[in-house]
């Protein structure tokens, strides 16, 4: 959790996964933006992030919490009942109301691909949001802000 680190250890984190990404990418490339892990985020992590790294922070809208249907749980949720789906008909439905929300905010919705039930969920929603015309963008996009420092 960012916020309970201190600063020297946020620039840690965050100088090290920079210089990873720059060093690996094909490009040698400058992140411009980031998601906080857990969406933990104050203004200090933020000013840090901005200040010292030139990064904006961007949180999602809508968590489904599709990580709860891991595959070390075979018939069931890694997460407790009220806390995420506990099943993947329970993941469906709330991807289903997150698309069926009102347009004119925008959906940014958090997926993962930790796990092929994370992926199928994508896949499962995906055609529906393009059904509803929904426009699928990538956040440096769908913000208009540059991909990269």
């Amino acid at each position: 959790m960012m916020t309970t680190l201190t600063d020297l250890q946020i620039v840690g984190e965050l100088g090290w996964t920079m210089q990873l990404i720059h060093d690996y990418s094909r490009n040698n490339v400058i992140c411009a933006h980031w998601r906080p892990p857990y969406g933990d985020t104050d203004q200090r992590v933020q000013a840090i992030a901005k200040h010292v790294f030139g990064l904006k922070t961007i949180l999602w809208l809508y968590d489904p919490r599709d990580w709860c249907l891991a595959e070390s749980t075979p018939n069931g949720s890694a997460c407790s009942p009220g806390n995420g789906p506990q099943t993947f008909s329970d993941l469906k439905n709330a991807l289903h109301g997150f698309v069926n929300s009102a347009k004119q905010k925008g959906l940014i919705i958090l997926e993962h691909e930790q796990s092929t039930r994370a992926v199928a969920g994508f896949k499962y929603i995906f055609p529906l949001m393009k059904k509803l015309k929904w426009v699928t963008l990538s956040i440096p996009d769908a913000l208009r802000l540059p991909w990269y420092q």
